[in-house]
């Protein structure tokens, strides 16, 4: 399916302050929704018990579903995903993928559920194969700094390149 785009719509995104207020309302707006409905389909858990997953107090919680606040810390964000066992994507984009990727801001749209291993190998089975160069860049020194201080292997940390 197509999205259909008004021609005034897109005559305001030739302005580039439009697109700047576009793409900030957009982040606030959408990780404000997205927060509230993982945290609802989770067994239309409270801000208060959803407060004490990710150690913040409720007001915290109503402060970061609120679409107005848009003060996220990547800190905070990243807290979020690791309590909720999801991942998180941060990543700067050309328009019409920004445009396409927000384009569903409704509950079902933002829900996320945790991490399930079978859906790794549907990955596996439906991507192209890459060149796994990239992939290890991803995980060099500071993935492996960061995996060994979980597992508690200083001697790891003081052998890897600084």
């Amino acid at each position: 399916m197509f999205a259909i785009l008004s021609k005034t719509f897109k005559d305001k995104l030739t302005n580039r302050k439009y697109r700047a207020a576009y793409v900030e309302e957009t982040v606030r707006t959408s990780i404000a929704y997205q927060i509230r409905a993982m945290r609802e389909q989770r067994d239309d858990m409270s801000q208060a018990k959803f407060g004490q997953l990710i150690d913040k107090p409720q007001s915290v919680v109503s402060r970061i579903e609120d679409p107005d606040y848009g003060k996220h810390t990547l800190q905070t964000l990243l807290d979020i995903a690791s309590a909720l066992d999801v991942a998180l994507i941060v990543k700067f984009a050309k328009f019409p993928k920004f445009i396409d990727e927000f384009r569903d801001v409704t509950p079902d749209g933002n829900r996320v559920s945790s991490f399930n291993r079978d859906e790794l190998d549907f990955v596996e089975q439906t991507m192209p194969a890459r060149n796994d160069n990239k992939v290890m860049a991803i995980e060099g020194k500071n993935f492996a700094k960061q995996m060994a201080y979980l597992d508690g292997d200083m001697n790891a940390i003081q052998r890897l390149p600084h």
